[in-house]
This record gives C-alpha cells, sequence and structure tokens, in this order.
C-alpha cells in the first residue's frame, strides 16, 4: 500500500533529525515523505550547524536517493494549524496515489514496526463494518526525562466506542485510510474537536501490545496549557476573530451542533447518532469549570454518600 507522511516543521535541531531518521528507517518501501517547513529560519551557529547536519543526513538517506522525498517551505509563518492542514493539501497533491496517510511530529520517534498494524488491519476487506475503521492507533509510549512508559488505553466505555482507546491527542498520530486527507478544524484544542467529528461516522481502533510503536517526546517547558496553545496555534500576525479567544468548549460545542443539524436533521446520515451527539456534547460540558465545580462534583459527592450510607445500613 503506497503511504504517505507529511511532517511540519517548526524548529531544526537534534530532536528534529533523530525523528526524521526513525521516520525513514519504517519497515515499509513504499512510503513517500512530505518535509514541510513552517518558515524555519536559520539565524544562529547552533540552527545552522544543525542545517548542516541535517543536510548530511538526508543526501546520504536511502529515502532521498529513491525519490521518496519532498521538501517544502511557508514564505510566511503558518502556525502549527495551518501547517498541518498545509502539508496535508500539499501532500494530497503531490501523492494523489496515496492509500494510507500520517502526520508525524518534529520531535517524537517511531518504531520500524509502526505501519505494521495499520497495513495488516487496512488490507483485511471491512466493508461490510456498519461503521468502516477509517483510523488505526499504533501502541504509543510516553520518553519523558530519559524514561519510556507505555500509554494504556484508559478512556471509559461510553467514550471508547467512539474514540478509540487512546486519547485524541495520540489518534491524531494515527494512521488514516484515505477518503479525503485529513484537516484540523481552526479551533483551540484541535485534534480533539477532529476526532470527536470524525468517530460520528468511523471507528478508530488502537494496537494494545507491550511493544511501543510510537514515541512521544514529554518536553517539561511545552507543556500544555491554553495560553500556549493560542501562541502555537497561529501566527502571531493572524486575526483570531474565529475560534481562538473564547472558551475552547463553546467553539467546540457549536461546531458539534451544527455538523449534528446539517447531517443527521438536513442530510438524514443516521451515522451522526443521538448517542454520538448526546455523548460528545457532555464530553464538552464536564470540561466547564464552574459546572464541573458547581454542580458534577458535589452531585458525585451525594451520590458517593448515599452509596456509603446504603452500604452500613446494609451490614447493621
Amino acid at each position: 500500500m503506497f503511504v504517505a507522511c507529511a511532517v511540519p516543521i517548526r524548529r531544526i535541531d537534534k530532536l528534529f533529525i533523530d525523528a526524521v531518521d526513525s521516520l525513514f528507517h519504517l519497515n515499509h518501501p513504499d512510503i513517500h515523505y512530505l518535509l514541510f517547513f513552517d518558515q524555519v529560519k536559520l539565524q544562529d551557529p547552533d540552527s545552522i550547524l544543525n542545517w548542516k547536519t541535517f543536510e548530511e543526513f538526508l543526501f546520504d538517506s536511502v529515502r532521498w536517493k529513491n525519490g521518496q522525498v519532498v521538501i517544502a517551505s511557508a514564505r510566511s509563518r503558518r502556525g502549527l494549524i495551518n501547517s498541518w492542514n498545509n502539508s496535508s493539501e500539499l501532500a494530497r497533491n503531490l501523492f494523489s496515489g496515496a492509500e494510507l496517510f500520517f502526520w508525524a511530529s518534529d520531535h517524537d520517534l517511531w518504531h520500524p514496526d509502526f505501519l505494521e498494524f495499520p497495513l495488516r488491519i487496512f488490507r483485511a476487506d471491512n466493508k461490510s463494518c456498519a461503521r468502516p475503521t477509517t483510523l488505526i492507533v499504533p501502541q504509543p509510549g510516553a520518553l519523558h526525562n530519559g524514561l519510556i512508559s507505555k500509554i494504556k488505553g484508559n478512556l471509559p466505555h461510553s467514550l471508547s466506542k467512539f474514540y478509540g482507546i487512546y486519547s485524541p491527542g495520540y489518534s491524531l498520530y494515527g494512521v488514516f485510510k484515505l477518503g479525503n486527507f485529513p484537516r484540523l478544524p481552526n479551533v483551540l484544542l484541535p485534534d480533539r474537536l477532529f476526532i470527536s467529528i470524525l468517530c460520528a461516522k468511523y471507528s478508530i481502533l488502537g494496537e494494545n501490545c507491550n511493544e511501543i510503536k510510537y514515541l512521544r517526546r514529554i518536553i517539561d517547558s511545552e507543556r500544555f496549557s491554553i495560553n500556549r496553545q493560542r501562541r502555537n496555534l497561529w501566527a502571531s500576525d493572524t486575526k483570531k476573530i474565529y475560534f481562538g479567544r473564547g472558551p475552547w468548549w463553546a467553539s467546540h460545542l457549536y461546531i458539534i451542533s451544527k455538523e449534528f443539524i446539517i447531517n443527521r436533521i438536513y442530510k438524514r446520515d443516521h451515522d451522526f447518532s443521538s448517542e454520538w451527539f448526546f455523548i460528545m456534547v457532555v464530553g464538552q460540558i464536564y470540561k466547564i469549570k464552574i459546572i464541573k465545580k458547581v454542580i458534577i462534583r458535589p452531585v458525585i459527592k451525594i451520590v458517593v454518600s448515599i452509596k456509603k450510607a446504603f452500604s452500613c445500613f446494609g451490614n447493621l
């Protein structure tokens, strides 16, 4: 199967070179790579030295010599969302015959057998399934302060029925079977909203094995925060009048509701089920801090107290 890989890049350092090296060593011959630089500039001696190291590595690699690597660069800073979407669109134009696609980061690591499980499953015919599998997530792990840990699929059943067993942040780095090349929505927490809408029509399958196939680097200085997302998702000169300033859950609720109304009510597409809509809406509401603090947590405490009371009464 012809596989396309797009790598949005915002820095040139050793982590980036290690990431591309691991990608080039995947055990599948028919992969083409797009290295998409988000206006990366060589502004100091270290970045110039890293670029020279990268050039030597690239020109000596078998993938480059076989014509399987394309390099592109944005003329102006795009930010992460546009960088991911531009790289996906360009990959669609460059690799029109691709059957599978995945995004890769510029600082993580991939096992040589990363594609083994997705290729095996996608080669099987699943056309008879009510909700065909369109995204497969190889076994993920985390690398933090030199320690490697396996990520376990621990989503509750009500969510795993739609999301699969891994969180959207890991699922987004899975392998897509292409109808259309994926695009991120222009919102905060775009991976969460993207997976939420994707799972209305398609199944997401996660691998569960002892061998880690995708290793995500956890960098303390790049810990998640909404403010950090606002800085990184959009370029500094972008007008964030869309969904960048308001609460992320409000934009998610709006878009999920719009998708449900358009697809279920207007288009009569029953894949967008009432159960899916309910689970997605509740999932967003649960993240609203004031509701979680004032309503949900007190209700949980009351329920727990009632259970304890009945338990004590039963022991009398």
